[in-house]
């Protein structure tokens, strides 16, 4: 009987807390070196939201000038073409780790992909995985945890390894430099060298995307001269945007998550055996 009700309460789920409501679609265009990308299509539901004056959009001529221009981009290249929206209203981590999924694996891994390859058996807060990501969405270390379960996905049937820190265990000094180096693992086919990506878990309007709350994307570039990251917002209201070093952490280390009473933060993801749990 319990088994028949959470199937139920999982389709329930996916009917009421889907990707629903939509106002219109487009695929978004980003011209670089010659060539032109084009994203899956990313459909816009509410114009309610501000941004904040000193986010830059990727779409936007600034946006793709400082990506020509990052140093560290090499995620950006792997990412982009597995990019979407997230198809469930509470599954921006799950999102954000099948687009890692897919460049690890050279291949799109969907959200549902990524929950059906889950052990049947895991649970968070007591209840069955899928079914409390769909409710409530993840706190930092159940998306740790969720990672580290999700087997042969990753490159070469791999698990993944995943790490974590909480925004007020590290400054902005010590933030910048992790999603540095983590950023240029990517593009470093040195030997002993893995792949790391980083993910961000943050409060959307403490970033400056007003007026939405917490979120997870990836971070897949950075700046030098402008100090800036390339978040990859999964979020289907808002869109990827450039924010300052400061910005980012400022995001994950201001309002506590409500559930786990802790702050939010940065999760680094990599193929098992490679550099994920190093934080």
């Amino acid at each position: 009987m319990e088994e028949t009700d959470d199937a139920a309460e999982l389709e329930r789920l996916k009917r009421t807390k889907g990707y629903v409501g939509r106002k219109g679609s487009g695929s978004r265009t980003i011209a670089q070196g010659g060539a032109t990308i084009v994203s899956n299509s990313r459909q816009i539901v509410s114009d309610a939201w501000r941004l904040a004056p000193d986010l830059v959009p990727l779409a936007s001529a600034r946006g793709q000038q400082l990506l020509a221009e990052a140093e560290c981009r090499a995620a950006f290249d792997r990412l982009w073409p597995h990019f979407a929206p997230q198809a469930g209203s509470s599954c921006c981590g799950v999102c954000s780790a099948a687009m890692v999924a897919s460049a690890l694996a050279g291949r799109r891994i969907t959200e549902d992909e990524f929950f059906d390859r889950l052990p049947s058996d895991l649970t968070l807060g007591g209840r069955p995985a899928e079914i409390a990501v769909r409710s409530a969405g993840v706190t930092l270390e159940q998306l740790a945890e969720l990672i580290r379960a999700a087997p042969g996905i990753a490159a070469a049937e791999r698990p993944f390894e995943a790490g974590f820190v909480h925004g007020d265990a590290i400054d902005v000094a010590g933030a910048r430099a992790a999603l540095r180096e983590a950023l240029l693992s990517v593009g470093d086919s040195g030997a002993g060298v893995v792949p790391t990506y980083p993910l961000l878990n943050y409060q959307m309007s403490e970033l400056g995307q007003e007026p939405w709350g917490g979120h997870v994307s990836p971070i897949a570039a950075y700046h030098a001269g402008a100090d800036a990251f390339l978040l990859l917002d999964v979020w289907f209201h808002t869109e990827p945007v450039w924010a300052s070093a400061a910005r980012v952490h400022a995001a994950m280390s201001g309002s506590d998550d409500s559930v786990s009473g802790k702050k939010r933060g940065l999760a680094f993801v990599a193929a098992a055996g490679g550099g994920g749990g190093r934080l």
